[in-house]
């Protein structure tokens, strides 16, 4: 009878047993299961985490906006800003002066004599002939060559400036040649012959040809005895799209600051004059040269000018 009741109380232990350790096992799991409101709070925290990076690239990108809009208001460009004034128009290589432009500045003060600043490889009609530094430097050269291919010395300058004309001769840029006989006589520059080479090579040094053959309906001449200095590029330019300097002046004004033309280590371009005062943009730490175009604007020329 004592054995009977023992094992039915180890029975009823066991049983105690299995059914304390299942309600501590529910009672952990009840624990460790996440609530409703906790769900909440870890999905808040994860919006509030996306929202603070998008706040962050919104800073960010705001900031480069601003750093922009600040440096170009302190004037952190790569150019300057130059004013000319109307008058500047009228100075300059690439003047155009023509029947439809005249060109009446006094520019004396500008200009100098030939004498001891020449070479024998040319002559001159009198010494009292006045012309710009870099035109007798430039015809020094030119007739030197000219000389090494020909043995020839016998061209002749007639005529350099006259004041207050409607071509260009007033400005001192342009320059009217000859042949010199040996009797002393003259006879008309035709660039045929040895002289083509003249024709044919003049835009190296500077020159072009003002009154070229087949642009008399642009020029109003056609002769070749007046050569023109407009300087290096601009007389390479023109010289191998067969221009006249009225035609250039034109081509050139297609062409701004911020689209210019590019023709070897140069850049070139047009900004149109805005009345007595112009703001004309120029790059910073590189040379440069502006020229008016006696029309109505300024070419600018950005490289080594010669």
């Amino acid at each position: 009878m004592r054995k009977g009741i023992n094992l039915l109380a180890i029975v009823i232990l066991l049983f105690f047993l299995i059914a304390l350790i299942w309600g501590v096992d529910s009672l952990i799991r009840a624990i460790r299961k996440p609530k409703p409101e906790d769900n909440g709070m870890l999905n808040a925290s994860n919006e509030t985490t996306v929202s603070e990076t998008e706040i962050t690239t919104i800073t960010m990108e705001t900031t480069e906006t601003e750093i922009s809009s600040i440096i170009e208001q302190s004037g952190e460009q790569d150019y300057d800003i130059i004013q000319l004034s109307k008058t500047d128009i009228s100075s300059g290589q690439l003047l155009l002066v023509n029947n439809s432009n005249k060109f009446t500045k006094d520019i004396s003060d500008e200009l100098i004599s030939f004498r001891d600043k020449k070479n024998e490889t040319y002559r001159l009609k009198s010494y009292e002939l006045l012309s710009r530094k870099e035109i007798i430097d430039s015809l020094n050269s030119m007739f030197s060559d000219f000389y090494n291919y020909s043995s020839l010395k016998n061209i002749l300058i007639i005529s350099t400036y006259i004041a207050q004309q409607e071509n260009d001769m007033s400005t001192a840029y342009t320059i009217n040649i000859r042949i010199l006989n040996d009797d002393g006589t003259n006879l008309p520059f035709t660039g045929e012959g040895e002289y083509s080479w003249v024709i044919d090579n003049c835009h190296k040094y500077g020159f072009v040809i003002r009154y070229p053959t087949g642009k008399s309906s642009i020029t109003g001449l056609d002769d070749p005895s007046f050569l023109r200095y407009v300087g290096v590029p601009h007389s390479i330019i023109i010289k191998q799209n067969n221009f006249c300097l009225e035609e250039y002046i034109d081509f050139i004004k297609e062409y701004s600051y911020d689209k210019p033309l590019y023709y070897d280590n140069y850049k070139i371009y047009y900004m149109k004059s805005t009345g007595d005062k112009t703001d004309v943009k120029v790059p910073k730490d590189s040379e440069y040269y502006v020229s008016g175009n006696n029309v109505d604007g300024f070419i600018i020329t950005i490289g080594n000018i010669n």
